[in-house]
């Protein structure tokens, strides 16, 4: 019986892990839909102005983006969120990216088939980020 249970508990773990962990490919795949990004910061100091509209990306600088969540899955963190990256197609929004760049919580959450998925940030998307929001300008991607 023991014998049975272990192989069992791996093909679990195995099914578990292929299921939580975040699809890059399925990522790439949403943002090449798009024709479309805008950036978002949240301003808690002004409840009359919850967010800030920080610029737009057309569909050459959407690449941009493909290397902004790293391949593991983020456990839930509880820092909140910073700003968020709405993507479009046409002018109708096909999902959001919201994201937190705190030094030690850098992280992205997104819906993807009606599940959340959650995804450490790259080292590059959290300083890109950092900047443009920061400056409350689009940054150079290449700097």
């Amino acid at each position: 019986m023991a014998k049975k249970f272990i192989p069992s508990l791996c093909m679990m773990g195995l099914l578990l892990s292929s299921c939580l962990a975040p699809s890059k490919s399925d990522f790439i795949s949403l943002i090449s839909e798009a024709d479309k990004a805008i950036l978002y910061k949240y301003n808690e100091d002004s409840p009359s102005q919850p967010i800030i509209r920080i610029g737009e990306f057309q569909k050459e600088d959407l690449h941009l983006f493909i290397n902004f969540l790293s391949d593991h899955l983020s456990p839930h963190q509880n820092c909140g969120y910073d700003g968020t990256l709405f993507f479009y197609k046409q002018d109708k929004k096909l999902f959001n990216l919201r994201f937190a760049i705190l030094n030690n919580c850098a992280y992205a959450t997104y819906m993807s088939d009606d599940k959340l998925i959650e995804a450490d940030l790259s080292f590059e998307g959290a300083r890109y980020l950092k900047k443009a929001m920061h400056q409350n300008v689009l940054a150079d991607a290449a700097q």
